[in-house]
């Protein structure tokens, strides 16, 4: 891709957020100023009234660009949406508590739900223009596929189908011939991006050199050996650099902060959503009587195994059935109370206990059944390297990955977020749970060794529509 259409894209994103930015922090600043400024306990003069605004909007595009309000490029319309609506939700409820701080008694909810309001239908009347924009002024970029595998092939055109206003595939390469040939092949496709679908690393790492020096922007999936290299430290040995890699030990500062991190929020959210649990264990005996509880083994750090709590959600003496392998939505085990609860996650909130006691992180790698475990280092020998640090109760895979995801692409997952981990990190994951709380999308139904999702077009049920490997 060319500079001048890259900045072209940058542009154009910068310009459409800026105004949807600019929009809401207006209607904001006003409807802040007449309904709340009024009430400060002290006025801080003149600034008060803009010095909210300032952190009204600072707020606004951090939520913003963690859930993904401005990803014009990528999104579609509905996924925007939701993006807009958890962001306005968000950072309204932010700065209610500024103003309650400010006012220093509870103030009045009203004023707050009427900006939330205002900016979502903002929002619904802003998306649609700004993607026609982007479309206008961002042409779809045309990518070629180099695999080494016809099954890697299949699963690329399918992400890629999910996203066919930013990505036409140019045409599809083998990475069994030379390099030469791959260059000529890119050329003959006027290829302005490569996707590299886990090619060996000696074809990977020629196809990238020729893409870098030819401008060709170049997708890489990368494999766990280059999340270690990825998350390796630079260091100096004599007069040569070196990048030195280890496991994941923490420093004793992090680990006593991320301990307390756990411990206040696990208990703030455990005290929070007390009301709801109970609810949920009434629903659950007078649905059938049952036990209220079921018991699971998983492992942990280091494969240390612990013991789990979950709501019941399926009929009463099928807790001992083995249900790793039925996706969510086909598991016909289920009870009425048990789909609503695994639909919003209520079934899982017992594990806060487990995050109380130790077991468990708030954000850290899937957590896994023992067997499941076994299973997939066979299937994938570097799959131990995930058991470095603590499982999570969320985490990258629980809240990006499908049912349908790969045992290798969650282990990849998994070492992304090994490698990067950090407090600030952690926070953003919490934040990003909320998507998977509220959105189905995330989660994929398996009927007759076919993939579906839920919530899909048509156009995108047929790319989804193909056999599971």
């Amino acid at each position: 891709m060319s500079l001048i259409k890259w900045r072209k894209r940058e542009i154009t994103t910068a310009i459409c957020s800026a105004f949807l930015v600019t929009v809401n922090l207006l209607l904001f600043h006003f409807i802040w100023k007449k309904y709340y400024v009024p009430f400060y306990y002290d006025p801080f003069y003149s600034i008060g009234r803009y010095a909210a605004t300032v952190v009204c909007g600072g707020l606004y595009v951090y939520m913003g660009r963690l859930y993904g309000s401005f990803w014009l490029k990528i999104s579609r319309i509905s996924e925007i949406l939701y993006a807009n609506m958890v962001t306005n939700i968000m950072t309204g409820v932010s700065m209610y508590l500024v103003a309650w701080i400010l006012i220093r008694h509870l103030p009045s909810i009203i004023p707050m739900l009427l900006i939330i309001g205002i900016w979502t239908v903002a929002a619904c009347l802003w998306v649609k223009p700004a993607i026609l924009v982007m479309n206008h002024y961002c042409t779809v970029e045309r990518l070629a596929i180099i695999y080494d595998d016809k099954v890697n092939f299949q699963n690329a055109v399918a992400v890629l189908g999910r996203c066919a206003w930013r990505f036409k595939v140019a045409g599809e390469i083998r990475a069994d011939g030379d390099i030469s040939s791959i260059m000529k092949k890119l050329e003959l496709f006027h290829a302005e991006a490569v996707l590299l679908c886990d090619v060996s690393p000696a074809a990977k790492k020629q196809i990238l050199k020729q893409c870098v020096l030819h401008n060709i922007a170049t997708y890489v999936q990368p494999d766990a050996q280059e999340y270690l290299i990825n998350s390796a430290r630079s260091v100096q040995i004599a007069n040569l650099p070196f990048l030195f890699c280890q496991r994941a030990y923490d420093s004793f500062l992090y680990v006593f902060i991320k301990r307390g991190f756990d411990l206040v929020l696990g208990t703030a959210a455990l005290l929070f959503l007390s009301p709801l649990m109970l609810a949920a264990a009434a629903c659950v005996k007078l649905g059938d009587g049952g036990p209220v509880l079921r018991r699971e083994q998983r492992i942990t750090i280091n494969k240390k195994e612990f013991t789990i709590r979950k709501f019941r959600t399926t009929r009463p003496g099928a807790d001992g059935e083995d249900d790793s392998g039925i996706p969510p939505y086909a598991d016909r085990r289920l009870t009425a109370v048990g789909k609503v609860l695994r639909r919003f996650r209520i079934d899982e909130l017992p594990k806060l206990l487990n995050v109380i006691k130790g077991d468990i992180a708030l954000v850290g790698p899937r957590m896994e059944r023992p067997a499941e475990a076994a299973r997939h280092e066979r299937e994938v020998p570097e799959y131990a390297l995930k058991f470095q640090v603590k499982a999570g109760l969320t985490g990258y895979v629980q809240i990006f990955g499908r049912y349908s995801t790969s045992t290798r692409d969650r282990l990849q997952m998994d070492l992304m977020y090994i490698g990067q981990r950090s407090l600030t990190w952690d926070l953003k994951m919490i934040l990003a749970t909320i998507k998977v709380i509220f959105l189905p999308e995330g989660m994929d139904l398996v009927l007759d060794n076919r993939i579906y999702t839920e919530n899909v077009t048509e156009e995108e049920r047929g790319y989804y529509g193909q056999t599971k490997a």
